[in-house]
């Protein structure tokens, strides 16, 4: 039984990604499964692996805004876990605020 709002626990996929990935195996485990991780939902689990994509149209090249510094991994790292710990995250949301705070 629900004592508060809850989280609806969804997957999406489009046709062309169901026949990219012949063997999804997309299952709903029981919450007996562990995959859960303590929630009150069953866990939604799927595999997906290497698949024949179409030819790519177009640019190929990311683009330059999205060029990532990987000799600065270690700062990002700190900063994240210093944002995490300065604002937790609730564990059990009582509003769409907090529940878009967990999920974003």
């Amino acid at each position: 039984m629900h004592t508060s709002n809850a989280i609806i626990d969804l997957t999406l996929l489009n046709s062309r990604a169901v026949d990219a990935w012949p063997n999804l195996n997309w299952e709903v485990e029981a919450q007996s499964s562990g995959k859960s991780l303590g929630s009150d939902h069953m866990a939604i689990t799927w595999t997906i692996g290497p698949h024949n994509q179409a030819k790519p149209v177009g640019v190929t090249e990311p683009s330059p805004r999205h060029i990532i510094d990987t000799s600065r991994q270690k700062k990002w790292t700190q900063e994240y876990m210093r944002q995490v710990q300065k604002t937790p995250l609730p564990t059990d949301p009582r509003s769409a605020e907090e529940a878009d705070r967990i999920t974003s």
